[in-house]
């Protein structure tokens, strides 16, 4: 491998990690005490969930589900550096919530905690806004806590983890926040018959409101997940999408600029091409939770292959995963979609895991994109 002149202190590196983890920790256990984060209020957060009991239930194997979760691996292989494990949480646990709604506004939520689908217009607004907050809660105390920890070592490490909305997330939240007691949100969604439903939910009496839309897809395939993750890309290409099971298929949002509709309807367009989009969402970094039951289909050769692609997502391009997650959903698909012959070999190739490079290398060439040196020399 190339070598560096560069001196990497291996071991401080090593140990603010650990600090950043534990302190990260503290506030999943919601042991920081924070405000209601509902505009103007001041009361005391209580631990709120970003997706319901109800939703989680959908997929959940004796209130268990499993998601991504970092921890320091002791073998010597990793030299110390934190790996990502999909582990089995309770659904009532920390894992699963967030400081972020005080007893009153909780009650906003009411309606999605009750049910197991998005029903109204109102419920697509109401879980967009409950996941845009978790989101925004989580990274505004990961900046603080890198800022901290990494204020005095030589990377761009807050940089390269700190991801930014070209409009300021805040604003998003603030503008769906004035829709949530519109009235003309209350009616139910009718069938769509497979379509994109847009919604547009501009504050009429705001002046120059963001070119804010909300995309809305159903699809037939239970996933058996429930999913938040944040894109933004190079180009400026940028969305927030929210994926929520339910007991007929699964619901698909899309907060995004108008700018990117068109991009984003591509993306929805077919059932294949919405398949490759929640797999990508899952590997790049997003924030979910999987049924046991999927997990389990996978083997222990999968799920430890998946669980370091998790970690180095960063070596892929997005909507370009080389591995499948759901095996049974893309068989189905592949044999009810008309397909090219070219796009169906590479469909099925994904059922089979590729080569990857060995943990040390993978994990030299991340620290290398977050601090342009190399560790492992």
């Amino acid at each position: 491998m190339e070598k560096t002149d560069t001196k990497f202190d291996h071991d401080h590196f090593l140990n603010i990690s650990k600090q950043s983890t534990n302190e990260w920790i503290k506030i999943q256990k919601g042991e920081k005490k924070s405000t209601c984060l509902f505009k103007d209020c001041v009361k005391l957060a209580l631990n709120s969930h970003f997706f319901s009991l109800s939703t989680l239930k959908l997929i959940s194997n004796n209130s268990h589900i499993i998601r991504p979760i970092f921890d320091f691996h002791k073998n010597s292989h990793t030299s110390g550096y934190p790996i990502v494990k999909f582990r089995k949480v309770g659904i009532k646990t920390m894992h699963c919530s967030f400081r972020g709604f005080c007893n009153e506004h909780e009650k906003l939520f009411f309606p999605l905690d009750q049910n197991s689908e998005l029903i109204t217009y109102k419920d697509l607004i109401v879980q967009a806004y409950r996941s845009l907050n978790e989101h925004e809660f989580m990274n505004n105390h990961a900046s603080i806590l890198l800022k901290k920890n990494f204020n005095n070592h030589q990377c761009s490490y807050e940089n390269n983890i700190k991801s930014g909305f070209s409009s300021n997330p805040k604003s998003w939240i603030e503008l769906i926040e004035t829709l949530i007691d519109m009235k003309e949100l209350e009616q139910p969604i009718n069938d769509l018959h497979g379509n994109i439903l847009i919604v547009r939910p501009f504050n009429k009496d705001q002046k120059d409101p963001p070119s804010l839309c909300l995309i809305y897809k159903k699809t037939a395939y239970q996933y058996k997940l429930a999913l938040h993750n944040f894109i933004k890309l190079t180009d400026g290409f940028e969305g927030f999408i929210i994926v929520v099971p339910s007991t007929q298929g699964t619901s698909i949002l899309i907060i995004t600029s108008e700018d990117y509709l068109d991009k984003w309807s591509t993306y929805l367009s077919t059932e294949l091409n919405i398949l490759c989009l929640i797999e990508n969402l899952i590997i790049f970094d997003g924030k979910w939770f999987i049924s046991p039951s999927i997990v389990e289909q996978w083997g222990i050769d999968k799920k430890s292959f998946l669980e370091q692609d998790y970690f180095f997502y960063t070596e892929f391009n997005f909507m370009a995963y080389d591995v499948s997650i759901f095996d049974e959903i893309r068989k189905q698909i592949i044999s009810q979609e008309n397909l090219s012959p070219k796009r169906k070999e590479i469909e099925l190739k994904k059922l089979n895991l590729p080569i990857r490079e060995v943990y040390d290398i993978r994990m030299n060439n991340l620290i290398k994109k977050i601090c342009g040196q190399h560790i492992f020399v």
